[in-house]
């Protein structure tokens, strides 16, 4: 159990990159909200990190919209846990 709970906290703390995102074609800001573009693309921690899940319907297809949370609680919550600042262990995408 510890281990999901470790695993849960670096995936909300971990950044996401989002003009990575925007020049791979995953992700595009429109109107304050994420369009997911490539589903398959958007890497499991920033999954972890949605807090709202819009559709929207345009020119007859629908698309997916997305908004996310913020790093800091999570980052500083891990830094408690873990005793002070911590590295950052994966890349960030």
């Amino acid at each position: 159990m510890k281990g999901a709970i470790c695993a849960e906290l670096i995936a909300a703390s971990t950044p996401i990159n989002f003009a990575e995102l925007e020049r791979l074609g995953v992700l595009e800001e429109r109107e304050g909200w994420h369009v997911l573009l490539k589903r398959d693309g958007l890497p499991s921690h920033a999954r972890r990190q949605v807090r709202a899940v819009r559709q929207v319907r345009v020119a007859g297809c629908v698309t997916t919209r997305l908004k996310f949370r913020t790093t800091k609680k999570a980052a500083a919550l891990r830094a408690k846990i873990t005793g002070g600042a911590h590295s950052m262990e994966r890349a960030t995408l």
